[in-house]
């Protein structure tokens, strides 16, 4: 055995020992940690199982799933997950949406635009008691609301004693949650690469792309926190709920922490056990399904659902699904005489079909395309891309205005534009090789093509 050998072996064993010692000495320090959760999280909900599996926690006689039967049988239960579960659909994805909507307003170069962002942080800076008196003076029978109302001939409302209750928290929420939400989303579009912000630029993408294909990619996690962190708060709003109405408020707010806050003041231990245990359930639940979604599609959200269906069928047959969608749309628009809110489906399929071919063009010619002719095959569709963005106006608009002098032309003429686009794709050879999911999301951005 050589003498480097030797050294290198001796090295080794070194790092070994002090590695070892690194770890025992991470274990001591993580062990106070440890410990706390030990103690005042894991035993605690380890008694919390066993009283909702017992009678009462003197007799301590094993009943099994009885209370668990009595909860869900409880009429009072039944009101507070319906309440809880209605508030909670409509205040959390309100909360998500608004804040990101307030982060890119922010985001842009506004006027006052840190006086905005102090506007919206300040709730988080008062104490729950001040928020709950500022809106008993907004929203109380006597209130300032009303008397703005009474400017109009509107009769008073008692906003916390009817069906405008749960508005009322709603809004509630929104405004206390809403500024720490937008300050995660600020920080998150913050973090984009400005490299791919610029490469978008320079491709003449517009914000709405941009935002879609980019920024959407670089939000999953933060969507993934934001959501997560507004439903824990969402069931956390019996503390405003409390101060304003107390014990027994209107039906309509009667939450799950009402129910639990009762049932722990009449010492039904076993019933309030029961009851935490099926909202930690449904909680675990509904977080893991959020995990899930998040491991899933958050990698490459714009990859959803076009880029998805790409995946399955290939780029071909999902370029061709997308054509013939936006065709059935505008045969079936080609025959409605009037407009309405009712056309509005029609263009969220149109877009989703304009998805499936747009996403899917540019990959399938450098699919076809080999060595030096890529170059040829990018001209030749950017050719006719451009040639259409010109020729499609002065076509339709001598249709509109010398023929047809009706906008409603625009459906059929759509229409054959995308027949004759799928008999065209009809004779393409190439192009249904399926593309493997993106890695990552610089691999979703094409950011590591030479």
């Amino acid at each position: 055995m050589s003498r480097q050998h030797v050294k290198h072996t001796r090295e080794h064993h070194k790092l070994d020992r002090r590695m070892r010692k690194l770890k025992r000495s991470s274990g001591l320090f993580i062990a106070p940690s440890f410990l706390g959760v030990l103690a005042f999280f894991f035993i605690p909900f380890l008694v919390v199982i066993f009283y909702s599996l017992v009678d009462n926690p003197i007799s301590m006689n094993f009943v099994f799933l009885d209370n668990f039967r009595n909860v869900v049988q409880n009429a009072a239960f039944r009101t507070a997950v319906h309440n809880t579960a209605v508030f909670s659909a409509i205040a959390v994805p309100l909360a998500v949406v608004l804040s990101l909507l307030l982060a890119i307003v922010l985001e842009s170069k506004l006027p006052f635009r840190s006086q905005f962002r102090t506007f919206f942080l300040s709730p988080m800076m008062v104490p729950v008691a001040s928020i709950v008196l500022i809106w008993q003076v907004l929203f109380h029978y006597n209130g300032a609301v009303n008397d703005i109302l009474g400017v109009f001939g509107v009769e008073k409302i008692d906003w916390l004693k009817s069906s405008y209750s749960i508005i009322v928290i709603v809004i509630l929420f929104l405004w206390k949650n809403l500024g720490y939400n937008m300050i995660l989303f600020m920080a998150a579009l913050a973090s984009i690469p400005n490299d791919l912000l610029e490469v978008a630029r320079l491709e003449s993408a517009t914000p709405l792309q941009t935002f879609f294909y980019i920024k959407i990619r670089y939000l999953s996690s933060t969507f993934l926190f934001v959501t997560i962190m507004s439903l824990i708060s969402s069931f956390k709003i019996f503390r405003e709920i409390y101060l304003l109405t107390t014990d027994y408020p209107y039906d309509s707010i009667y939450m799950l922490q009402h129910f639990m806050n009762n049932k722990f003041k009449s010492l039904d231990y076993q019933t309030l056990s029961a009851a935490a245990i099926l909202m930690s359930l449904v909680m675990i639940v509904i977080i893991g399904l959020l995990f899930a979604v998040e491991n899933h599609f958050g990698k490459d959200v714009a990859y959803i659902p076009s880029g998805a269906i790409a995946t399955k069928l290939g780029r071909k047959k999902a370029i061709m699904l997308g054509l013939g969608v936006m065709a059935l749309c505008f045969l079936s628009m080609s025959f409605v005489k009037t407009a309405g809110m009712f056309m509005i489906p029609f263009f969220v399929i149109i877009g989703f079909g304009y998805a499936c071919v747009i996403v899917n063009t540019f990959p399938i010619i450098w699919e076809m395309s080999k060595g030096s002719d890529i170059g040829k095959y990018t001209g030749f569709y950017y050719t006719a891309s451009m040639t259409a963005q010109i020729v499609t106006p002065t076509v339709a608009g001598f249709l509109i205005e010398k023929v047809f002098k009706s906008y409603a032309v625009l459906f059929p003429y759509a229409l054959c534009a995308m027949i004759i686009s799928f008999l065209m794709l009809l004779n393409v050879k190439h192009g249904d090789s399926k593309p493997e999911a993106p890695k990552d999301k610089l691999e979703a951005l094409g950011a590591g093509d030479d």
